[in-house]
C-alpha cells in the first residue's frame, strides 16, 4: 500500500512508481520496527514489515526487496 502527495511516474508492466519524495534527511524507513540508516549501495533483502514515512509519500509492505543507491530507494514488494 503506498500514498504519493506528488506526480508520480506509473509502470504498469514494469510495476513500479517512481516519484521525487523529499530529502534523504527527511526520509524515515523502518523495517520490523528498527529504524534503518540510509547509507549509499545499502541492501536489505526479504525484509519485512516495512514502511517508509516521507514528505511526499508513505508506503508500507508486509515483505520487499530495499536497496538505496545514490539518491534512488527502491522498495520492491515480495507477494
Amino acid at each position: 500500500m503506498s500514498e504519493f502527495n506528488v506526480p508520480s511516474v506509473h509502470d504498469q508492466e514494469a510495476g513500479t512508481v517512481r516519484a521525487v519524495i523529499g530529502p534523504v534527511q527527511d526520509v524515515k524507513l523502518t523495517i520490523g520496527g528498527a529504524l534503518i540508516d540510509l547509507n549509499k549501495g545499502q541492501r536489505i533483502d526479504n525484509a519485512t514489515n516495512v514502511r517508509l514515512d516521507a514528505p511526499r509519500a508513505n508506503a508500507q509492505a508486509a515483505r520487499a526487496n530495499v536497496s538505496f543507491n545514490g539518491r534512488t530507494l527502491r522498495i520492491v514488494g515480495i507477494p
